[in-house]
């Protein structure tokens, strides 16, 4: 199985899971593959909600294709970009990650830092999260890592890392950390923000990925969007262009 990790920005698509006559990523990817291989298995390591962009997300992909010839289709894909690759064994399962990394971006200039990452701590460690979760979620057991929190001019940069995370959890978080009150375990997760900025920025394992050569404007072009993402935050806002804080590796 091989291992990548790609990019996209998830205002360009209707979600991420394949859905029937809709744009998602997960649905072109499957389109373009099956084109040469209709046998290809693909495992996703995070379906990302509508809306939410990735810079580190990855999928596993089971085919009879050689290394070469499965990126040269996957290059072919529009508004998505896969940069670097690992060989796995074929039943190794992407869920199965050692970190994840999140990040959200939002328009609080007047928010004080320091209560923000105070209450923060409430999050960290082992918890229940079944207040931040749906309803018919059975493993509600999660464990933060960390959460940063910094500023970059009127935007509050959240970092939040983690073993794995609930439908909608990250954004119930900082939902609570902006909007909440008291104990988040008692008062629930029913604060949400918007999914346009949330970012997965990486997929972490007990290994090295190598690196894809791609063609590198594509890339960084789409750094550069989701960078601006001007148009949600005028709209919203009416703040002009919004800068959000994160470069090109």
């Amino acid at each position: 199985m091989y291992l990548l990790k790609f990019a996209y920005d998830g205002t360009l698509f209707q979600g991420y899971s394949r859905q029937p006559e809709r744009k998602t990523v997960e649905g072109e990817i499957f389109r373009i593959l099956g084109e040469r291989d209709e046998n290809a298995v693909i495992r996703s390591s995070s379906r990302t909600d509508r809306g939410v962009s990735a810079l580190g997300n990855v999928l596993g992909i089971k085919t009879s294709l050689g290394k070469g010839a499965l990126l040269g289709i996957l290059k072919n894909l529009r508004n998505i970009y896969f940069y670097a690759y690992a060989e796995v064994d074929d039943s190794f399962n992407p869920r199965h990650a050692k970190e994840r990394w999140y990040r959200y971006i939002a328009l609080c200039a007047e928010r004080d830092i320091e209560e923000l990452r105070e209450r923060s701590r409430y999050f960290i460690g082992t918890h229940d999260f079944s207040s931040f979760s749906r309803r018919d979620d059975r493993n509600t057991i999660r464990k933060i890592n960390s959460i940063e929190i910094s500023r970059d001019g009127d935007f509050i940069i959240f970092d939040v890392r983690g073993d794995s995370f609930l439908w909608n959890m990250v954004r119930r978080i900082i939902g609570f950390l902006l909007y909440g009150h008291g104990d988040p375990f008692l008062e629930g997760g029913r604060y949400n923000v918007p999914p346009e900025g949330l970012i997965l920025m990486d997929v972490i394992y007990d290994f090295e990925f190598n690196r894809i050569d791609i063609n590198e404007k594509n890339l960084k072009r789409l750094y550069q969007e989701i960078n601006a993402r001007h148009f949600f935050y005028r709209k919203m806002f009416e703040i002009g262009e919004g800068r959000w804080g994160i470069e090109p590796q």
